[in-house]
């Protein structure tokens, strides 16, 4: 259901190929790929032969970092503006992408051969006999070009941090509230509250919205002051869950 409603998301968008994009597609290939790979162990067969294997490895990694990291990373290069007032650096981020792109899958995917060739998971050493050492060392070469894809990304992020271009209120053109307002926003987000009528009111009700975000503030509009409660209430949270 999760892969459909994503493509169908997309196919009823206007596809810009920026950084954070290319992160959105990535995850929906790569989270595919482990689902897939993971609906097999419910056959017994295929269980029996990849549990307790490199092949679980692989699988996990897939699901993990294909359907959280490239998410966070791309929510990362599409809110950064928001956040900050600056663009993210896109040559710099292409680059970022492709090399930690290909760094995850040169680590992850020869794990499903090494360990359908019989390679259990959690040693240290494997023997000789197997022959994996080529297949290893190719996950061993992903590792670090993973590594310099993240390096790559803090790099980016510091540089557009300092001289990165002025985002401007909606640089990516997109549909939803948050980019109704300035970047960074005001504290209080909006002079008056928003009307809204459609599921993606910056393309339909453009002129509304603009003049709710940026028109005089209303005469009675509540704003709460500081305070330490929130900070008390988190606190009390957690220490809530933690005497369970």
């Amino acid at each position: 259901v999760k892969i459909f409603n994503w493509i169908a998301t997309m196919w009823g968008g206007n596809i810009k190929m920026h950084t954070a994009m290319k992160y959105s597609i990535a995850m929906l290939l790569t989270f595919t790929i482990g689902g897939v790979s993971g609906v097999m162990h419910a056959t017994s067969p295929h269980n029996l032969q990849q549990t307790d294997t490199y092949f679980v490895v692989a699988h996990f990694h897939y699901v993990l970092i294909g359907g959280l990291i490239f998410a966070i990373f791309g929510s990362l290069y599409y809110w950064f503006p928001k956040i900050t007032g600056r663009l993210m650096d896109e040559r710099m981020g292409s680059w970022q992408f492709w090399i930690y792109f290909v760094g995850f899958n040169l680590t992850f995917m020869p794990m499903h051969w090494i360990g359908l060739l019989g390679m259990p998971r959690r040693i240290y050493t494997y023997y000789d006999d197997l022959n994996l050492a080529d297949l290893n060392l190719l996950s061993t070469a992903g590792v670090f070009i993973q590594s310099i894809g993240i390096l790559l990304l803090f790099v980016n992020v510091v540089w557009s941090l300092k001289r990165g271009a002025p985002a401007g209120r909606n640089p990516f053109r997109a549909a939803t509230l948050e980019w109704a307002t300035d970047s960074p926003p005001a504290v209080h987000n909006f002079n008056r509250i928003p009307t809204v009528h459609s599921r993606e009111p910056l393309w339909v009700e453009a002129e509304q919205v603009e003049a709710a975000a940026f028109g005089p503030m209303e005469e009675h509009m509540h704003m709460p002051p500081n305070s330490f409660w929130p900070i008390f209430t988190a606190f009390g949270a957690t220490m809530t869950f933690v005497l369970f």
